[in-house]
Formats: C-alpha cells, structure tokens, sequence
C-alpha cells in the first residue's frame, strides 16, 4: 500500500536543504527512493491527509507544470542562470507533489548535474527528460521546456474538457444519491407510512408501494445492514465503471470510440512532434509513447511502429505495417511529405483537437438529456410511492 511522507534531506556534495513529500511503501523504502535521488540524512514522516490524497489518485498538478516549463523556458531564453531560474518557479507553485520536484530539480542543478539528469534524479516524466537532454546536447534546452510547456498544457485541455463533459451528471448522480435518498427513507417514507396506518384498511394501495414501503421498514428495523448496503452500492458502482469489461462495453457506443480514439491519438502525436524536434530516436519515441497510450490497440500500434523501426524499416513503412486507423497513416504520410514532420504532426493534432470539441459537445448534449430524463423518471416515481397513497384515493372518489 502506497503511503504519503513528508520528508527534510540533504544533497550529498554542498548539503543543500530540500524538503517535501514522497510516496512509499514504508519508512525504510522512502529512505531508500531518497537516497536514489542523490539525497543524504534523510529524516520522514507520515502525512495521513496526503496519504489519502494519493489513494484518491492524486498525481503533480500538470496545468501548473506547464507554466512552470513555460516560464522556465523564457528564461533560460534570456540566459538567466538555470539553478535561479528554476529556484524562482518555486515561488508561485502550489502542488506540494510538484513543488517537491522542483525542489530537488533545482538542488541537484546546483550540484553540477545536467539538466535532465537533475529531472531524473526529481522522478520527472522520463520523455520530458530525454526532451531536456536532446536539446541540451544542441545548447538549446530553453527552446525544451518552451515545447514541452504546450504539449503538456494541449494535453491537460483535452482531459480537462472530457472530464468537464461529465461533471453536472456526475453532481446530479451525488445529489440523488446523498442527500435525496436519505430524505426519503429517514423523512419523507417514515411520515406516510405512519399516514398509511392511521387510514388502515380504508386504503387501496397498490401492490408495488406496499413492497416499497415494507423495504423501508425494514430499513428502520436493520439500520446496520442499511448503512452497508447504502455505502456498498456506491462502491460497486465504482468498481464497475472502472473494470475493463464496461470499458470494453462504453467503447462500443461509436461516439465514445470516436472521441476516445481522437483524444489518445492527439495526446499521442503531440508528444511524437515535440520528441521528433528534439531528435530523439524514432524507435525509442514510440516505445516510449507507447506505456503512456490510453487505448490498448495505440500502445500495440506503437509497439508494432517501434520494432519495424529497430528493424530497419523507415517510419512511413513502419506507420503503414502497424494497424493504426487509417486516418492517422494518411496523417502521419502527409505530415511526412509535407517537408517537415513536426509542423506536419503539429497540423494534424490541431484536426483531432476541432474533431475532439465536435464530439464532445456532442456527447455533452446526450449525456445532459440524459440525465434530465433520469431525473424526471426519479421525481415521477418518488410522486408515484410517496404521495399516490395521499392523493390517489381523493382522486378516485372524484
């Protein structure tokens, strides 16, 4: 189990003081992930509040890191000295995982470790890494961290407009669930069910709410149960939404396939464009952007593209052999003859980014319907077993 510590070292050579969090198994395997980092005299601490946060999926906040890499980019630009310039960007982060990086980033860059060597040693993404180190060998790394600035940032755009796509269903579905069940099994029920007993047998209640509110008493005779099954269903409904075969199920909606591919494709291709202009290995490129694929058949394409390329074949035989959609081979050959890959790569996630907005608002609009029909049908039979009994017998004497 992944814990959350907190942590105060120092490096190795000029003692330099550096603190922040790093997240380990125990105490022992913190020290030991510290002492990799080129860190000394390590003293830890559990932080119980980050803990959970690092449960709940917590991970460096990347809007951040990108005007991180912007402002560092402008600088080194305008020759500032590279252990000040990323000391300053210190000043306005708030992630404390991030700020954590930077921290030991900027500490090892003042022990005399090149730039991205000093970024592997604060655990940053290895891309990024080989993107700083490509350009440092040209003594350019500024122009680096200016690429890497807006890919990142494109990126977290486009996971940002997705997961936006779903936030007011998602905040209907908790409404529901915490605040307007509990009204009706500890409010609303127990109330007509004590109207129910005070009609007695004058009533005619339909079988389905009769069963309705004996599940409720039964509720009130079991509280124990209840909470369980209360706090259980969530949980399992989680669990579901995340399992590989609902996955497996969602993609087959041809809008969410769609999108899905779109997005991963555009992640994708503007990572290959930014490591492309750094003149890292085309091979390596795509084994490397292939364990950060979202979709199982782009990290097999990529894998596919990766040996054809080791093997010797150039990339539009290799795009060609390995079984991407058509879309992105025709793409990737355009970009190719166009005269310069990048500009060519950077031209087609620009299509997918308007393809990705198309579809999204798409999807937005369906999934907004949706959830107001959901809702009606919710309110319509909450009337239904909560004040049919009240008024259905009035009505039926009219």
């Amino acid at each position: 189990m992944k814990l959350t510590y907190r942590f105060k070292a120092q490096t190795i050579q000029h003692r330099r003081p550096v603190s922040g969090m790093i997240v380990a198994e125990d105490p022992e395997v913190a020290l030991f992930e510290l002492k990799k980092m080129g860190l000394t005299k390590a003293d830890v601490s559990l932080n119980p509040l980050e803990t959970l946060s690092t449960w709940l999926g917590a991970v460096p906040d990347q809007r951040e890191l990108a005007r991180f890499y912007r402002t560092l980019g402008v600088r080194l630009t305008n020759q500032g000295d590279p252990v000040e310039a990323v000391t300053g960007g210190l000043e306005y982060l708030d992630d404390e995982r991030l700020k954590t990086q930077v921290a030991i980033f900027a500490a090892q860059l003042a022990e005399g470790h090149k730039p991205a060597d000093a970024m592997r040693l604060a655990k940053f993404d290895e891309r990024e890494c080989m993107v700083v180190g490509a350009y440092t060998t040209a003594g350019d790394y500024g122009k680096a961290f200016a690429n890497l600035s807006i890919e990142i940032a494109d990126r977290y755009r486009l996971t940002r407009s997705i997961k936006g796509m779903l936030r007011m269903p998602q905040i209907m579905v908790s409404l529901v669930w915490f605040a307007g069940l509990p009204g009706v099994f500890l409010g609303l029920a127990p109330n007509m069910m004590k109207f129910l007993k005070q009609g007695g047998s004058t009533l005619k209640i339909p079988d389905s709410i009769q069963a309705f509110y004996a599940f409720v008493g039964w509720t009130q005779e079991n509280p124990w149960p209840t909470l369980g099954l209360y706090l259980g269903i969530p949980a399992l409904v989680w669990w579901g939404i995340n399992s590989a075969w609902f996955k497996a199920q969602l993609d087959r909606i041809k809008i969410v396939h769609q999108l899905s591919v779109r997005n991963d494709h555009a992640m994708l291709w503007g990572a290959y464009s930014v490591l492309d202009r750094a003149g890292i290995n085309p091979a390596e490129t795509c084994f490397m952007l292939s364990k950060s694929a979202a979709r199982t058949d782009s990290r097999d394409s990529l894998t596919i593209m990766g040996r054809r390329l080791k093997g010797g074949d150039n990339d539009t035989l290799a795009i060609a052999a390995a079984k991407f959609p058509g879309f992105v081979v025709s793409q990737f050959l355009a970009a190719r003859s166009s005269g310069s890959l990048p500009d060519g790569l950077d031209r087609f996630v620009l299509d997918l980014k308007d393809d990705i907005e198309i579809l999204t608002q798409k999807l937005s609009d369906i999934a907004d319907l949706t959830s107001k029909v959901l809702m009606a049908l919710l309110v319509l039979a909450l009337a239904y077993v909560v004040l049919y009994p009240a008024i259905g017998p009035v009505l039926s004497n009219l």
